[in-house]
């Protein structure tokens, strides 16, 4: 009962049931046990009459609430960053689109994160860039939506963009689509898939 009690004068709001964490998040029951699974979140058992009880430490567990914004469905998402949904999907899933401002678990993509991910994008481009007209640069549009390449060999493209491996020479038009590499780049890194 002393337990209980305590449980009720305070720390009702640490120690949760799944369920409870669950609702809290605005999750599926499902999902919340995977999660806490996965991250080893800490549980106490405590005797309720006959029965047992696990209740889990929601302080251990670190998952951040949605920032309100406008939640885009991925065909939207893609669009607004002028890549394929499926190259999308997988930068998603690899990290390497980063996801800040809602539950990795729900479905959509927050715009903050969109336009992280743009701007992250658009910065690569020199401010001073060479001549843009040269035959020798490349549109990251074609090299993103090219019909030649797996959904997985265009993640290792855009993963070389952002990590400069494939730099970027400029921007025809300011947008994602318009920023240039280096077709001869390109080739030394991906020219042999």
């Amino acid at each position: 009962m002393k337990l209980m009690r305590q449980l009720r004068t305070g720390q009702s709001e640490r120690f949760i049931s799944k369920a409870a964490f669950a609702r809290r998040y605005g999750i599926d029951t499902r999902t919340a046990a995977r999660f806490l699974e996965d991250h080893g979140v800490p549980f106490r058992t405590f005797r309720w009459g006959k029965s047992e009880r696990k209740l889990i430490d929601s302080a251990a567990a670190r998952l951040s609430p949605t920032i309100p914004g406008k939640i885009y469905r991925v065909r939207q998402a893609a669009a607004m960053i002028g890549i394929p949904v499926g190259l999308l999907k997988s930068l998603k899933a690899s990290g390497d689109f980063q996801v800040h401002h809602q539950l990795r678990t729900k479905p959509g993509f927050h715009e903050l994160d969109i336009e992280a991910f743009i701007q992250k994008l658009k910065g690569l481009a020199p401010p001073n860039p060479a001549d843009l007209r040269s035959p020798n640069y490349g549109r990251f549009a074609i090299v993103a939506r090219g019909r030649y390449a797996s959904v997985e060999a265009k993640a290792k493209i855009v993963r070389a963009v952002l990590s400069r491996e494939l730099p970027v020479v400029g921007n025809v038009d300011g947008t994602v689509a318009g920023l240039l590499v280096s077709h001869e780049e390109f080739q030394r890194l991906f020219g042999t898939q």
